[in-house]
């Protein structure tokens, strides 16, 4: 669903819109969207979201469906070549500053530091590594990094 799509969801009379904003009341549909960095810098508007965008990730992580459902959606986006094309951009731009690769580098080392972290990881690794198939696309994925590697190397001339 893209932008648009979204804002007119929200926008409707559709049973499934109203009962997503009842049930984050604190969220604050913001007209066309436009005008949402200015409300961000209000100190009061950007706590009441903050909070509400909390509580809902919160809730989203007890339901057992919800999971399936953002995977199915994010997977559907993705095929979009508009959407993915923005996406790896942004993604680009973001590596790009240092800023963000230190925030991000910090947030895994501390992500690590939780044993619970580390032990759900480490149980789907030993997950995916029993699939066939995931095994065959790594070791394919590697050895096409490896052979990229291989030909940026450079020899040093014999003697």
């Amino acid at each position: 669903m893209n932008r648009d799509q979204w804002l007119a969801f929200l926008r409707s009379n559709d049973e499934e819109a109203k009962e997503l904003l009842q049930q984050h009341p604190g969220l604050e549909p913001v007209g066309d969207g436009l005008d949402m960095k200015a409300r961000w810098k209000d100190p009061g508007f950007r706590a009441r979201n903050a909070a509400a965008v909390r509580e809902t990730l919160k809730a989203r992580g007890k339901d057992p469906g919800f999971s399936a459902r953002n995977a199915a959606a994010v997977r559907e986006n993705w095929k979009d070549p508009g959407f993915r094309a923005r996406n790896a951009a942004a993604v680009r731009e973001n590596w790009k500053d240092p800023e963000f690769r230190a925030r991000h580098a910090a947030a895994v080392r501390e992500n690590w530091k939780d044993p619970e972290f580390r032990a759900r990881h480490a149980a789907a690794v030993r997950e995916n590594w029993k699939d066939p198939e995931f095994r065959a696309r790594n070791a394919a994925a590697v050895s096409a990094a490896q052979r990229r590697r291989w030909r940026t190397y450079r020899r040093k001339p014999s003697p």
